[in-house]
């Protein structure tokens, strides 16, 4: 193989990397995902506060943030909830990804699914609205 066959083969192969890479990144930014099957058991998305009597920062969270929380414009697209965890698990409509032990802030899209939280006390309401607004970006609407 001579030099000139060579450097063509190898612009060649450059094009096709980047003619498909540019493909692949097309899909991903009109990549929509795809509903369950099943029916949206909540309802609506919801911000769940699994809490304890053990729970350090819960009672304040309630006075401080949740009535911040409560009285923004993202709480009527995913209202909070307050759920005991001392008298066991969660319900089972709502899929937790990992323990919520003492207590923890979590995210759910309307099929129960988990899609983020917080493991520790949020700093404030703001912190929370900030992580409510991205997730409520990634759940498909009914």
């Amino acid at each position: 193989m001579t030099d000139p066959e060579k450097k063509l083969r190898i612009m060649l192969l450059s094009g096709s990397i980047a003619l498909t890479s540019s493909v692949l990144a097309l899909l991903v930014l009109f990549h929509r995902p795809l509903a369950p099957d099943g029916d949206a058991v909540l309802g609506t998305p919801q911000l769940v506060l699994f809490e304890s009597d053990r729970c350090n920062w819960c009672e304040n969270f309630r006075v401080s943030i949740g009535r911040a929380y409560n009285a923004s414009e993202i709480s009527a697209r995913a209202p909070l909830r307050y759920i005991s965890v001392d008298d066991g698990a969660p319900p089972r409509r709502y899929r937790v990804l990992g323990d919520v032990g003492q207590s923890a802030l979590v995210i759910f899209d309307q099929y129960g699914r988990e899609m983020d939280r917080y493991g520790k006390a949020p700093a404030t309401a703001d912190d929370v609205i900030a992580m409510v607004r991205k997730r409520l970006r990634n759940i498909p609407k009914i």
